[in-house]
């Protein structure tokens, strides 16, 4: 299960909100001033994403078991949808998502392999719950006329931003905007509103998610 999966906002929206913020027509936006706005919401998402581990963004994926020669059991830290991770936040017998009240694993990361430490038999497959890595856009994800919220239904759609982090974004990506106009004075205060943003969600994402394992 991946965070896009969940409620999110659409990356055109996004963009066209900053624009309309820096007071330009959507539809009249450069080709270059479109990059320029992403490049900001590139930069503000790698600052969230690092901000706190958000429970949100948490993804799982199904790891087969194998058995080592010294008859220890491991599941690779790498599989075919996710080539990078950030944190690995728990090993399961079951999906953590689907059954809230199951119990990790005790494990020991080595190399690209969780070694799995109190089994009492070794199961043939386990779920892993990480922090991935941020995504990146760029302009080929845009979408024109999409503005409304949406629910993705696969992990490579790359047109969406997660809904917490919405409102910061449009500010970050506005003060960045402000600053390479030389408007120093409106980006500090553009600046200071996505900071204050920020925290507050990263508030009510502690009092939300207190049961999460973490």
């Amino acid at each position: 299960m991946s965070w896009r999966q969940t409620q999110c906002y659409s990356l055109q929206l996004l963009v066209d909100q900053v624009a309309s913020k820096l007071g330009i027509k959507p539809a009249d936006l450069l080709t270059e001033e479109k990059a320029a706005i992403i490049e900001g919401i590139n930069y503000g998402i790698s600052t969230a994403w690092d901000h706190y581990l958000w429970p949100e963004i948490l993804e799982v994926y199904t790891g087969s078991v194998t058995t080592d020669s010294d008859s220890t059991i491991y599941t690779s830290i790498l599989d075919s949808g996710s080539a990078e991770m950030l944190t690995i936040e728990g090993v399961y017998k079951s999906h953590p998502g689907k059954n809230p009240l199951t119990s990790p694993y005790s494990f020991s990361q080595v190399g690209d392999r969780l070694y799995i430490l109190d089994a009492a038999t070794a199961p043939t497959s386990v779920y892993v719950r990480y922090w991935p890595v941020p995504p990146v856009y760029d302009t080929s994800h845009l979408s024109a006329g999409t503005t409304a919220i949406s629910t993705a239904t696969t992990t490579s759609s790359m047109d969406v931003v997660p809904y917490i982090f919405y409102r910061y974004l449009l500010f970050k990506a506005y003060a960045d905007m402000l600053a390479g106009d030389g408007q120093t004075e409106k980006s500090a205060i553009a600046s200071a509103e996505a900071e204050k943003i920020l925290f507050q969600e990263q508030d009510k994402s502690e009092r939300k998610n207190q049961g999460v394992h973490r």
